[in-house]
């Protein structure tokens, strides 16, 4: 059992005692400095990263395109109609035969979740390659081909479509 500390002073401001080191009254300036130092490069390097959208933009571009790459196959398979799916550097844009199996590509696909043509726009800051031009999806929901698209931006992003299946691959 050790002994309890002895009050050396007298007074009750006094709080030394003994064993104690005389050096437990803060931080040292070299200390403070280091400390501040970490934060500024903290802040300098970390915080715009933070508040960046544009890696989440391209992002949530990819899977919208992905979801527009895979209602084209669903809607071409459910209508029993083909579809167009149209792809550019600054936008994309499904539609249909005016007729259903005769005519141009002029009626537009609708979004189901808000009625409107389903289309959409690149985000600012993305590119595309590889996939742009429009191509089909049959009445049986396949595509012609087999098409690779490269999103390019803030980090790249892949999306392939298989010919045959229609199904949407993505990578990151």
């Amino acid at each position: 059992m050790s002994p309890s500390p002895v009050r050396l002073g007298s007074g009750d401001g006094d709080r030394r005692y003994r064993g104690s080191s005389p050096y437990c009254g803060g931080f040292t300036l070299v200390e403070l400095v280091l400390v501040l130092l970490l934060v500024t490069i903290l802040a300098v390097v970390v915080v715009p990263r933070l508040f960046s959208t544009g890696l989440f933009q391209q992002r949530g571009f990819v899977d919208t395109l992905a979801a527009a790459l895979r209602y084209a196959r669903l809607e071409a398979w459910a209508t029993e109609c083909p579809v167009q799916f149209r792809l550019s550097a600054t936008q994309y844009r499904l539609t249909q035969r005016s007729g259903c199996t005769t005519g141009a590509f002029t009626r537009a696909v609708l979004n189901p979740a808000t009625q409107a043509p389903f289309q959409g726009a690149v985000p600012r800051g993305t590119t595309i390659t590889g996939g742009t031009g429009t191509w089909q999806y049959a009445a049986s929901g396949a595509p012609v081909s087999t098409r690779t698209i490269t999103v390019t931006g803030n980090g790249t992003a892949t999306l392939t479509v298989y010919a045959g299946t229609g199904y949407v691959q993505t990578r990151d």
